[in-house]
């Protein structure tokens, strides 16, 4: 399930620094092959974004009722935790795609 994008033409591997730079593109030219494809992560980060979030809600409900002499600094403390260890996941949410597949689909609305 989490696994970094490869070129959806040659299946070239791009690595966890290469995909982060990337994903603010949203075109790009395969370094291998000098095809260009189409970077997606709407869906998958907006669905990343809602587990961490009901995870976060879940934590948080879990100190407060469960330990008794929690402080708001604590949760405060591990929701950072928790939300920057959460950002080092986000270049698994990057899909690459055919620029043709794209346009085609755009084309039969």
């Amino acid at each position: 399930m989490l696994k970094l994008p490869v070129c959806p033409h040659c299946h070239a591997v791009y690595r966890y620094g290469e995909v982060k730079k990337l994903a603010k593109y949203k075109k790009i030219q395969c370094r291998h092959c000098n095809k260009i494809f189409y970077v997606s992560s709407v869906k998958g980060k907006a669905i990343y974004i809602g587990i961490i979030c009901a995870l976060l809600i879940m934590i948080n409900i879990f100190m407060f009722n469960v330990i008794s002499n929690i402080t708001v600094y604590h949760c405060l403390i591990v929701n950072v935790v928790i939300i920057s260890l959460s950002l080092l996941w986000m270049p698994f949410t990057v899909k690459f795609k055919k620029l043709d597949v794209i346009t085609k689909k755009d084309n039969t609305k």
